[in-house]
């Protein structure tokens, strides 16, 4: 596990969530500004989560495209339960 690995993917969360957001707020309230939200929490949640869990989740379901299709939700749980807390 390398440092830019951590950071790639404390960034992608980031961003990804950013966008997210933006764009849930874009369908659900009609905003068209697209600005998006997240906490700086967050970014430890994803850099540590995505970088170990994607390595953990390949131990655990060794068939692709069922381990492909189960990354959100192991994703949302993380969120879920780390997040709800902070």
């Amino acid at each position: 596990m390398h440092i830019s690995e951590v950071l790639f993917w404390g960034m992608f969360g980031i961003c990804a969530e950013i966008g997210f957001t933006a764009f849930f707020d874009l369908f659900t309230k009609k905003r068209i500004t697209l600005i998006g939200h997240t906490s700086l929490w967050m970014f430890p949640i994803y850099a540590f989560g995505l970088s170990y869990g994607f390595d953990l989740v390949e131990t655990l379901i060794s068939n692709d495209i069922i381990r492909y299709l189960s990354y959100p939700i192991w994703v949302w749980m993380i969120e879920i339960l780390v997040g709800y807390p902070l």
